[in-house]
């Protein structure tokens, strides 16, 4: 009976401590003391910061981050919208005016901007290689329609996500966007 007990506090504890482990790599970096005013039903999305840059990193990172959104997304009460933005190189100094220009046209609450930086890691068990992880962190800055920056939440990939042998990026990038995305969607429910 003993045994049976502890086998199932052990369950319970480990199962405990990878829900933990999974908050770790998520955090808000910076949150408007008026989110709350902001009702983001509509969001509109853009591609990655410096896209083609990324994409001549891992082919395809674009692609994998397109479809984690749209995974994301597909049963949830905020809806979403791609949009281009032009020249959306430098994820540190976004046009506010185009942003709240392609909110103005398409009658969206709010815009999601993109980086996706890639952390190449080797591991090793034993002192043995065993390959090269291609963890990723993930930062989206969510504007309000106006163009003003009302949210920056961020994910890494490394420290939120267990993986029993080194990630490749269609992993990695989808495990960093669904990250970042439920920081995001968290701290607007808030």
């Amino acid at each position: 009976m003993i045994k049976l007990l502890l086998k199932y506090v052990c369950f319970f504890l480990s199962g405990y401590i990878f829900v933990a482990c999974s908050a770790l790599g998520s955090k808000t970096i910076m949150k408007s003391g008026n989110l709350n005013y902001h009702e983001l039903n509509i969001l509109g999305i853009s591609q990655i910061a410096g896209e083609e840059y990324v994409d001549r990193i891992i082919p395809n990172t674009s692609v994998h981050y397109k479809n984690s959104v749209d995974e994301f997304f597909y049963n949830h009460k905020v809806k979403i919208s791609h949009h281009r933005l032009t020249e959306y190189y430098n994820f540190e100094s976004i046009d506010p005016s185009e942003i709240s220009k392609v909110c103005k046209d398409s009658g969206l609450d709010g815009f999601i901007c993109t980086k996706i930086k890639y952390k190449f890691t080797d591991n090793y068990v034993n002192f043995i290689p065993i390959g090269t992880s291609e963890d990723v962190i993930v930062e989206m800055k969510v504007f309000s329609k106006n163009g003003i920056e009302i949210l920056h939440v961020s994910h890494d990939s490394k420290k939120g996500n267990v993986y029993m042998m080194p990630p490749k990026a269609t992993k990695t990038v989808r495990d960093g966007t669904i990250g970042a995305l439920k920081r995001l969607t968290k701290e607007i429910r808030k």
